[in-house]
Order: structure tokens, then C-alpha cells, then sequence
């Protein structure tokens, strides 16, 4: 395979969202049979001059005679492996559109799950910023009046109360550092999990795992996508060890590739206690327990996509917990706390100054 060369280099600032849509029409002309050299271009309509450059680019590469895995690796590198196991995959069982379709599921998750988290974390970022803008004018304007007042009636000895008056001297450092590192931090962190690498597996839980409930979601769907290569593969008649490394590699996770040669070779060799081993953290027992009790039956690969549809409605559940509870909480919580915090911040000041007044006797 050649290197992608400079005139395609721009291809690999496509987003996220652009090389998914990318990805739809592909499968969409692969399932319906129609050649891709042609058909691309002429469905290369709306979107972004980037996203129209790179289409063309990919058609002209087609009418070529280039393999649409080295096409697709002048747009994405990063993503040509998992093109690669497809084609093959799709070469052996006459299914290429079907599988396209199941890898772009989870492209579809991965860009809602991303989209979700993004816009729950905005808010708090808003809230924080005016917090923040409304404690600095609180501190330059108010504070210093107030302060008078309290030392005055002697309700100015509260640790809290010198804080204030440390953070009021070094006012101008702290809310510049304080507004621009969180805001930068965040949008680096949206430029990051933009980019078309956010659509391999290890790579997004790697981006978005630390967000609760994110890895359960990608896990079940791995399971679903991969039962269900499984299952598309030996349908058609390619054998179960080859089925199972390919739809390993497809998946475009590291763990799961390795896995999946590993499985592969105990099915192989009929090494069957390798293949039940408990040392697997990707293939679920169930799944390998289906393979290697049901290797010489021919249904297989209908036990195989009732597994795949069980793991789908699975992974639905946790969306839907993701959906209505995760991400609420996740933007209730911290703007609760950030409220909480001003208005103690801004009453404790007054409450101490009230209180030294009702101590007061004329």
C-alpha cells in the first residue's frame, strides 16, 4: 500500500461528524450495489468546502483503480486498519454494506455520547465564569465597604473573612488564571474529541471514559457490534477462528484486536479451556461459551445474533440511564454546588456583621 501523499494531507483535518456522514454514504452505496467511484460524486452535495474537497478526492482516487482502503487512508490513517478488516471480512461473506452499517453504530453512539457530555458540561462552565465575575465585583466593589462595617463593630476576626481579604489583594491574578485555564482546558478538550479518532473505540473511552456510565455504553455496544460481525461472518461462510479475528480488529480497539487472535487461536487449535479462559476482559463468557458449544452447529450464527441483539438492548438501557439520569446530574450537581458556594461566600460576611450587632447593648 502507498503512502498517503501531500495533496491529500488536508483530508485528515476532517471531523468527527464529517467522516461518519462520509462513512454513511459509503455503505449506503456498498448495500445498494452501485459503484462508489461514481455514485460518490455525484451524492458530494452541501456540507463544508473541506467536506466537498475530500469527497472529490476520494472519487477521483476510486476512478484510479486505488483500493478504497488506501482511498480512505489519504483522509484518515487512523482508521484505514479497521477499513481494511472490513474489506476483508466483506470480501469473504459477500456483506460489506451490513457490515459498514454495524461499525457505523457505533460511530453514531459514540458522536451522541460526545455531543451530550460536551453540553453538559457547558453549563456548569457558564455558571462558574459568572460566579466567578460576580465574586471578583463583589470583592473590588462591595467587600471593601462591607469590611469597614465589620471591623467597626470588631465581626472581622473570621478566618473565611481573611481569605477574602487575601483573595481581594491578589484579585487581578487569580480571576484571569481562574476564568482562562478551565475555559482553555475545555476547549481543547472539544478540539480533541472533535477529530475522526474519537471514532475508535480505545481512543474515545480513553477521551470520554472518565465520564460515568460512558464505558459501560461502549463496552455493550463493542459486544453488540462484534456478535454481530461474528454472526454475519459464519452466516456466509467464513470460517468461525478467521470470523473472529477479523471482527477483532474491525472493533479498531487494541484490547479487543488481541483478544480476538487470541480466541482465535484456541478455536483453531481446539484448545477449548484457552478459549473459556477467565483472563478475557473484552469477550464476554457468554459470547465464547455460544462459540465453542455451538461450533459444529448450524446455528451458530443464529445464536450468535440473538447474543448480538440481547448486548444492543443492553447498551440501549445504559443510554437511556445516560440520557435521563447521568447527564442531568452532571449538570445539576456542580451548578447546585457552584450557588451554594456564592451565596455562603456572599452571606457569611452580613450574617457575621448581623450577628455582632444583636450582641450589641446600648
Amino acid at each position: 500500500m502507498s503512502q498517503p501523499n501531500s495533496s491529500s494531507s488536508h483530508g485528515s483535518s476532517l471531523s468527527a461528524t464529517e467522516f461518519l456522514t462520509l462513512h454513511r454514504q459509503i455503505a449506503s452505496l456498498v448495500k445498494l450495489g452501485l459503484p462508489l467511484e461514481g455514485f460518490l460524486a455525484r451524492w458530494n452535495v452541501g456540507g463544508s468546502r473541506r467536506w466537498r474537497k475530500t469527497v472529490q478526492q476520494i472519487s477521483e482516487a476510486l476512478q484510479q483503480g486505488i483500493p478504497l482502503e488506501e482511498a480512505l487512508q489519504r483522509v484518515e490513517k487512523d482508521l484505514a486498519p479497521v477499513y481494511g478488516a472490513v474489506l476483508r471480512l466483506g470480501n469473504r461473506s459477500a456483506q460489506t454494506g451490513a457490515i459498514l452499517a454495524d461499525i457505523g453504530r457505533f460511530g453514531e453512539r459514540a458522536i451522541a455520547i460526545r455531543n451530550q457530555l460536551v453540553a453538559s458540561l457547558v453549563y456548569p462552565l457558564v455558571i462558574f465564569l459568572a460566579a466567578l465575575g460576580l465574586l471578583a465585583g463583589f470583592l473590588a466593589f462591595i467587600f471593601p465597604v462591607l469590611l469597614e462595617s465589620m471591623r467597626d463593630w470588631g465581626a472581622d476576626g473570621s478566618g473565611l473573612l481573611r481569605l477574602l481579604e487575601a483573595l481581594r489583594a491578589g484579585l487581578p491574578y487569580w480571576v484571569l488564571a481562574g476564568a482562562l485555564v478551565p475555559l482553555a482546558l475545555f476547549l481543547f478538550w472539544t478540539l480533541l474529541i472533535h477529530r475522526t479518532r474519537i471514532l475508535m473505540p480505545d481512543y474515545f473511552v480513553w477521551r470520554l471514559g472518565w465520564f460515568p456510565g460512558v464505558r459501560g455504553i461502549v463496552r455493550s455496544e463493542q459486544v453488540a457490534v462484534f456478535t454481530d460481525l461474528l454472526s454475519l461472518g459464519i452466516q456466509h461462510g467464513v470460517p468461525v477462528d478467521e470470523a473472529v479475528r477479523l471482527a477483532g480488529t474491525i472493533l479498531g480497539d487494541r484490547t479487543w484486536r488481541e483478544e480476538a487472535n487470541r480466541l482465535a487461536d484456541a478455536i483453531g487449535a481446539q484448545n477449548w479451556s484457552a478459549a473459556l479462559a477467565k483472563d478475557y476482559s473484552r469477550i464476554p463468557a457468554g459470547v465464547r461459551l455460544t462459540i465453542v458449544h455451538g461450533i459444529t452447529s448450524p446455528r451458530l450464527a443464529d445464536s450468535l445474533k440473538s447474543l448480538a441483539e440481547q448486548w444492543g438492548n443492553r447498551c440501549q438501557r445504559r443510554m437511556q440511564v445516560f440520557r435521563t439520569v447521568t447527564v442531568p446530574l452532571a449538570i445539576i450537581i456542580p451548578s447546585v454546588i457552584i450557588v451554594l458556594g456564592i451565596i455562603f461566600i456572599f452571606g457569611w460576611p452580613w450574617w457575621s456583621l448581623l450577628l455582632k450587632m444583636a450582641e450589641f447593648r446600648p
